[in-house]
C-alpha cells in the first residue's frame, strides 16, 4: 500500500453491532465498505486472497485512493494473519456477552426464517419451526455457541496489534471506539479535527442521521444484558456453562482464561 493509513478488518462474532461500526466508519473515516470473502451465506467465513489483490490493485493503480473496512465473521488462523500483515489490514475483534449474543441471534434467525430456502441454509432445522421456543433455544445453544467459543479461542492466540471491543462499549458510547480506530488507521484523518470535542460532536451527528435513515443494517434492540433475566431456563444455562466451562454471569469476558485477562476497552 501507498498509505500510512491502514485497511481495517472487523472480526466480529453475529449480532455484534458490526454493521452499525462498519457504516460509522465509512462515513466518519471516509472508507470504503469492502467484501474479503467470496460469498456470505451459510459457511465458514475465510479471507479470500484473490479479492485482497483486487482491493490492492484499485489502490496501487490509482483507480479507487480510498482505505477500506470489511467486517467478517472470521477466525484467527494463519491465513488471517498472513493477510493481515501483508495487506495492510488492521484487525478490530467485536464480541458481545454470550447470553446477549445468543437471545439475539435466535431473534434474528426467527425473523428471517424462510422455509424455501435449502434446508443446509437455514439457521434452524425445519421441524424446529413453529414448534416449542425452548427447542429452538437447545438447539442454538449446542450448535451456535461452540464455533462462538472457537472464534473467541481463535483471536486469544493473536499477537499483532489489534483493538479488541466490546458491544456494551460499542452500542453506550461509540465516540472513544472510532476515536481509538482512527488513531491507528487513520491517524491523518483524526488529526484533522480540532480536538476530541469536534470529532465526538460529529460522531454524534453521523450516528443520528444512520439512525434515522437506518442505515445501521442490523442494529436492532442495542440494549445490553437482555439475555441475563429469566430467557433461558436454568437447565440451558447449565449447558451453556458446561460449553464455555466458566460461568456466563459475568458482564463481559475480561476475565476469561482464553482472553489471558486483556481488556475490551478501546485502547
Amino acid at each position: 500500500m501507498l498509505t500510512s493509513n491502514r485497511n481495517i478488518l472487523i472480526a466480529a462474532m453475529p449480532k455484534s453491532a458490526s454493521s452499525f461500526l462498519t457504516e460509522m466508519i465509512c462515513s466518519t473515516f471516509l472508507y470504503r465498505q469492502a467484501f474479503l470473502v467470496p460469498v456470505h451465506a451459510g459457511r465458514e467465513q475465510e479471507l479470500d486472497f484473490q479479492k485482497l489483490e483486487t482491493y490492492r490493485n484499485l489502490y496501487s493503480f490509482n483507480i479507487d485512493r480510498r482505505n477500506y473496512v470489511a467486517q467478517h465473521h472470521v477466525k484467527y488462523n494463519y491465513g488471517t494473519q498472513y493477510a493481515c500483515r501483508h495487506y495492510n489490514l488492521f484487525p478490530v475483534v467485536l464480541v458481545r456477552n454470550v447470553l446477549d449474543n445468543l437471545r439475539s441471534f435466535i431473534e434474528f434467525s426467527r425473523e428471517v426464517y424462510d422455509p424455501n430456502v435449502p434446508e443446509y441454509e437455514k439457521p434452524f432445522p425445519s421441524f424446529l419451526s413453529g414448534g416449542p421456543e425452548k427447542n429452538i433455544k437447545d438447539y442454538t445453544i449446542h450448535f451456535h455457541l461452540p464455533w462462538i467459543i472457537s472464534f473467541l479461542k481463535s483471536w486469544s492466540y493473536c499477537r499483532t496489534k489489534h483493538i479488541r471491543v466490546s458491544y456494551d462499549i460499542l452500542v453506550n458510547d461509540e465516540g472513544p471506539v472510532l476515536k481509538a480506530i482512527m488513531q491507528v488507521c487513520a491517524k491523518s484523518k483524526f488529526e484533522s479535527y480540532k480536538d476530541d470535542k469536534a470529532f465526538y460532536e460529529e460522531v454524534q451527528k453521523i450516528r443520528d442521521v444512520k439512525i434515522k435513515e437506518k442505515k445501521s443494517i442490523r442494529f436492532n434492540k442495542g440494549i445490553s444484558g437482555r439475555g441475563r433475566s429469566d430467557y433461558f431456563s436454568g437447565e440451558q444455562i447449565e449447558a451453556i456453562n458446561n460449553i464455555c466451562s466458566i460461568s456466563v454471569d459475568k458482564k463481559t469476558y475480561e476475565d476469561w482464561p482464553v482472553w489471558d485477562g486483556l481488556s475490551f476497552t478501546p485502547r
